[in-house]
């Protein structure tokens, strides 16, 4: 056992060790992902079988399992072994209309049909395959459908200002014709009575017109702000990811350590494509403004999975972050999206500002009625003059001081919430 596996290992005693089930199956998971990719295929079936025995509710495990189980057949050309996994891994991902399962599932599938000689089942899967690679790019879609909205709204503005200079110029011709026929009592109470009708219509049009301007402003900011909440919370793990390829580029690690980052990179790839995909799907729906969408969730869940997308940073950093669960889960009731904005600011923040070889501590406390996530890190505490900024009305001017590691920032962050 070289020393980047027994470090892996130890990783996970504890891990397996945990008395809820999900943890165990995941490790377990992990385990024989790492047997796969050190091509020791024999190890790796005995875990994915054990996992597959165990996790009879956990369908995201058992399609985790079902998956590798086939790639595991497919290293050793037992077609229809792989065949059969991968095809109970596509129907579990349909099942959970699971995105990146479903991608993974079918890219297997092709590939097994083509081996197998049946190309057109293998162009099938391709096909969707490829469909589903192109999900990822509904954002630029929904940008063209906001850019549209907005055209559409400045046409309609076009049009009620044409429709207001004629209306003026009717009044001011009106005005001229009732100087000249002023004689005429009867014409000029006729022509007065057209005028004021015209004033009321040009004041309507404009009660029109000041409501789509400001209709135009609020898909604006609104538009603005969630592709600011995208990039923001992109960035973190971005930067994280840089930073470790600038080391492999220094060659800073050895072979052995090489094989334990590209599992660690992968795991954030995926963390970081998983957040990406919920941000989009949220950023879908509020296009048209604000919306919240409460539902049940775990808050401990929550935090761990978002815990993994820095990892890498905080291992970088050399930050040790505790996370004190009390308790197996506390379920609130929440806006996930919104939810996971916040803890990803307050987590990105927290280990911005912590010093290196310092720590960051998170813990919950139970109130009557609602629950309090306490993040603490050790590091120089915020000036009372930057506290004052951060709850006046003026806070969006508020400029982002450096890290403790010259890590910029936007400033964007305590906007966004």
């Amino acid at each position: 056992m070289d020393k980047a596996e027994y470090y892996f290992n130890k990783s996970f005693e504890n891990r397996l060790s945990s008395s809820a089930k999900g943890i165990q199956l995941a490790s377990r998971n992990r385990i024989a992902q790492m047997h796969y990719l050190r091509n020791r295929f024999a190890e790796a079936q005995k875990e994915y079988t054990t996992v597959i025995e165990k996790a009879k509710g956990d369908l995201w495990e058992l399609t985790f399992a079902y998956l590798g189980l086939a790639e595991v057949h497919l290293k050793n050309s037992k077609l229809d072994e792989a065949l059969e996994n991968a095809e109970k891994s596509y129907e579990l991902a349909n099942k959970m209309d699971a995105f990146w399962e479903k991608e993974r599932s079918t890219e297997l599938l092709s590939k097994i049909y083509k081996l197998q000689g049946n190309y057109q089942e293998a162009n099938k899967y391709q096909e969707e395959n490829a469909n589903l690679k192109d999900t990822l790019f509904n954002i630029e879609q929904a940008e063209i459908i906001a850019l549209m909205q907005l055209d559409i709204q400045e046409a309609e503005n076009s049009a009620l200002i044409s429709k207001n200079q004629i209306a003026e110029n009717n009044l001011l011709f009106n005005q001229i014709l009732i100087f000249l026929i002023v004689i005429v009592l009867l014409i000029t109470l006729f022509f007065v009575s057209k005028f004021r009708k015209i004033i009321i219509e040009k004041d309507q049009l404009n009660l029109i017109l000041a409501e789509k301007n400001l209709q135009l402003t609020k898909i604006d900011k609104g538009k603005n702000k969630l592709f600011s909440i995208v990039s923001h919370d992109l960035r973190s793990p971005i930067a994280s990811l840089t930073q470790i390829m600038d080391l492999l580029l220094q060659n800073a690690f050895s072979e052995e350590e090489k094989q334990e980052v590209y599992s660690e990179v992968r795991a954030q790839l995926d963390n970081s494509s998983r957040m990406l995909n919920n941000l989009l799907i949220w950023a879908s729906t509020q296009l048209n403004g604000t919306k919240v969408n409460f539902t049940e969730v775990d808050v401990i869940a929550e935090m761990t999975e978002i815990l993994n997308v820095y990892r890498i940073s905080s291992r970088t950093k050399r930050v040790h972050i505790t996370h004190n669960k009390h308790k197996d889960s506390l379920r609130i009731q929440v806006d996930k999206v919104q939810l996971h904005v916040i803890l990803h600011n307050l987590l990105s923040n927290a280990l911005k500002y912590t010093p290196k070889e310092k720590s960051i501590k998170i813990s919950y406390q139970t109130k009557p009625e609602h629950i309090e996530i306490h993040i603490f890190n050790e590091g120089t505490p915020i000036s009372k003059d930057q506290l004052d900024k951060f709850f006046s009305e003026n806070n969006s001017s508020i400029t982002s001081l450096k890290g403790t590691d010259g890590e910029f920032g936007t400033g964007l962050g305590l906007f966004l919430i």
